[in-house]
């Protein structure tokens, strides 16, 4: 149940990370037009993101709990 994607396939470890280029807020807004949907999903290394291009979507999702957590990083799970 994941809101469509970029056009372009994610690379195993690099995800679409290489495909950003010098702007990568140019880049998923250009993502967004493409796929017809202010929500996509992306993979920054191989890890899955939620890209959200909408101010009343933002809004939303700072409003909800449930989505109001940042991840944390890889190396705070194994150590902390």
């Amino acid at each position: 149940n994941l809101p469509p994607g970029p056009p372009i396939y994610a690379l195993p470890l690099f995800g679409h990370l290489l495909h950003l280029g010098k702007h990568p807020q140019e880049t998923l807004m250009k993502w967004c037009q493409q796929s017809k949907s202010d929500i996509i999903h992306c993979y920054f290394g191989q890890q899955l993101v939620i890209v959200l291009n909408n101010y009343s979507l933002i809004k939303e999702a700072f409003m909800d709990d449930n989505y109001s957590a940042r991840a944390q990083p890889f190396i705070f799970e194994e150590h902390f």
